[in-house]
C-alpha cells in the first residue's frame, strides 16, 4: 500500500515507507523536499478523518509545545512532525514505570500551558459519557458485574457535577501516545476534549498494552496515584474516580453499550481500582 501521487504532490513529499496500518488510517515515513523525515497519516473513511478532526485542531493550537507538530492538513490526510521514538509504553514493557510515570505527568503539565488553546470542535466529555450514563445490561451479566459498573456511572455524575474548570485535554493520553523525539517527549494522537484536567489521567492508569501486570498491581496503580496527583494538584481519589469512569466508558464502548460477561475483565479492573482509591479515603 502507497500514498497516491496526488497525495504525495499535494504534501511535496517522496520515498513512502509504510509504517503502520490501522482499522482508521495508513501511516508513511516520507521525505520532504528538503529531505527531513515526516510522517503522512491518511485515513480510511471521511468518518474517522472527521473523528480526529478535532485533535489535529488542538494540535494546531498547540503549535509543537509538547506535542507533534502539524506541518499541512488535506481532505483525509495530515503532514505531522517524524518522531523516532521510543515510546513511553517501551519504557514500561522494559521494566521501567516509574520513569514513564514522571514523564507521563511532565507531558501533561507541559500541555496545560495553552490556555487560549480551545477550539470550538473539541469533543464535551459530558458527552462522550453518555453511553456509561445509558449502559444496558445482557441477561448474562452477573450481580457483580452489574455493581461494578453501576459504580463507574455514580462516579461519572458525581464527577461531572463537582464544578471542576474544563480545560482543553488530549483526551485519550496513554503511554503509546507519548513519543521520544530530539524535542523531548511529544503527544500523539488526541481526540481533543473538553474536560476537567483528572480526565487526562484516566487512561493512563490502565495501560500501557502488553504490560497488564504492571498496570494491574496495587502498588503501581498507588505508585501512579500518588506521583500524578502530586504533579497535577488533585487527590489520588480523585485520580482514581477518572481511571474508574474511563474504564466504565472504554467497557461500554467496546460491547456496544451493552454489558454482559464478556466485560469481566474490565469489572475486574475497576474493582480493584475502587479498592486501592479505599485506601486515599
Amino acid at each position: 500500500m502507497t500514498p497516491s501521487p496526488d497525495l504525495l504532490r499535494a504534501f511535496a513529499c517522496t520515498d513512502p515507507h509504510l509504517v503502520a496500518e490501522t482499522e482508521r488510517a495508513h501511516v508513511w515515513r516520507v521525505a520532504q523536499a528538503d529531505g527531513t523525515p515526516a510522517c503522512l497519516k491518511q485515513y480510511r473513511a471521511a468518518l474517522h478523518a472527521q473523528d480526529e478532526a478535532p485533535g489535529l485542531d488542538l494540535l494546531e493550537a498547540w503549535n509543537g509545545s509538547g506535542a507533534v507538530k502539524v506541518y499541512a492538513r488535506h481532505a483525509d490526510a495530515v503532514l505531522m512532525e517524524w518522531l523516532p521514538g521510543p515510546d513511553l509504553g517501551d519504557l514500561v514493557r522494559a521494566g521501567d514505570d516509574a520513569q514513564a510515570t514522571a514523564r507521563l505527568a511532565e507531558v501533561v503539565m507541559q500541555l496545560r500551558t495553552h490556555p487560549d488553546a480551545v477550539p470550538s470542535s473539541l469533543h464535551r466529555l459530558e458527552v462522550r459519557m453518555q453511553p456509561l450514563l445509558h449502559v444496558r445490561f445482557d441477561a448474562d451479566a452477573s450481580e457483580d458485574i452489574r455493581r461494578t459498573i453501576r459504580a463507574a456511572q455514580d462516579l461519572g455524575q458525581k464527577r461531572l457535577s463537582d464544578g471542576a474548570e474544563h480545560s482543553p485535554l488530549h483526551g485519550d493520553l496513554h503511554h503509546d501516545n507519548i513519543r521520544g523525539s530530539a524535542r523531548g517527549y511529544l503527544v500523539i494522537d488526541p481526540k481533543g476534549v473538553l474536560g476537567p484536567l483528572g480526565y487526562e489521567f484516566a487512561n493512563a492508569f490502565r495501560n500501557p498494552l502488553g504490560a497488564e501486570d504492571v498496570f494491574g498491581s496495587p502498588q503501581v496503580i498507588a505508585r501512579r496515584a500518588q506521583h500524578w496527583g502530586a504533579e497535577s494538584g488533585l487527590a489520588p481519589s480523585h485520580l482514581l474516580d477518572w481511571a474508574v469512569v474511563q474504564t466504565g466508558m472504554s467497557a461500554t464502548w467496546r460491547h456496544g453499550g451493552c454489558i454482559g460477561a464478556s466485560a469481566a475483565q474490565d469489572a475486574a479492573l475497576i474493582d480493584t481500582f475502587l479498592s486501592v482509591r479505599s485506601k486515599f479515603g
